[in-house]
């Protein structure tokens, strides 16, 4: 017994390997956010060499193929969870250093700053991961005013809460220093409370999600290890019936994960900021 599983483990981590080679990006300059549509590929790269890795594995150390086959499936359908785990991450390190940048803004319109001075300096004084953006502000609104730099911008970030804080503080060039800087204030107070809701809804969804997922893992791990002690078990599964039953479980565990998946997305907000300029 005490082989198979670890033929098991061994084929999970030549899976994880393989995913990671697959799916590992060049990190970026500057803090962005995480994109929803890309990665289908790698997903079902990983999947499947978690699949053929550990049927394989377990069934060259003796086990039952199919024993083998259903915690190769019970184990893939984790990958999707991890894979939305690492994007509510780089969710929250996208989102956290705003309230700090907004801050730094109105602390520099307090000073006498003006507000074009404010974002300017933002590239220097402001939050390390956004100052790249910064720069790239003062470069474009040389080019086609302030306004319009921040609507690049905004293309650039193409996500809703940064689309407020453009348009506020796009429209901040038409008022007084006094106006900009208390609506200021009370975004930073909005923003931080969003980042908190966001957060604490996500981590909601993904024990949600871990939870079914174990419910998969852990009668496969019993199947496995009563195909490893018991022979009655193992000629069973290894019969045309015993085999074509670990398939229809395991289709069906890759449907439930998927239902459990999409049941726990959460409906993503509009933007309101589109094409450079406001909607």
């Amino acid at each position: 017994m005490i082989v198979v599983l670890a033929a098991a483990f061994a084929g999970v981590a030549l899976a994880a390997v393989v995913g990671l080679i697959a799916s590992r990006e060049r990190r970026p300059k500057d803090v962005a956010p995480p994109k929803t549509s890309s990665g289908g590929f790698v997903l079902l790269l990983q999947i499947v060499a978690i699949i053929v890795g550990v049927s394989t594995m377990v069934t060259l150390l003796g086990g039952v193929f199919a024993a083998g086959m259903s915690l190769s499936v019970a184990i893939a359908s984790v990958v999707p969870v991890l894979r939305d785990n690492k994007k509510r991450s780089q969710q929250k390190d996208f989102l956290e250093p705003w309230p700090d940048a907004l801050r730094t803004i109105r602390v520099g319109l307090l000073s006498g700053q003006s507000l074009h001075q404010a974002l300017e300096r933002m590239s220097e004084t402001g939050p390390e991961p956004l100052r790249p953006a910064w720069v790239r502000y003062s470069k474009i609104a040389g080019a086609v005013g302030q306004q319009e730099a921040l609507f690049v911008l905004a293309d650039e970030f193409e996500h809703p809460l940064t689309d407020r804080i453009f348009e506020v503080l796009a429209t901040g060039f038409g008022v007084g220093t006094k106006i900009v800087v208390e609506t200021i204030g009370e975004m930073i107070e909005s923003v931080t409370e969003e980042i908190t809701i966001l957060s604490e809804l996500e981590s909601m969804t993904l024990e949600g999600r871990i939870q079914a997922v174990g419910l998969s893992v852990v009668p496969s791990l019993m199947l496995l290890y009563l195909t490893t002690v018991m022979s009655g078990y193992q000629d069973f599964y290894r019969g045309t019936f015993g085999v074509a039953l670990v398939v229809f479980g395991s289709v069906v565990t890759l449907i439930g994960s998927q239902i459990v998946s999409a049941l726990s997305q959460m409906k993503p907000e509009p933007r309101v900021l589109a094409s450079g300029g406001m909607s």
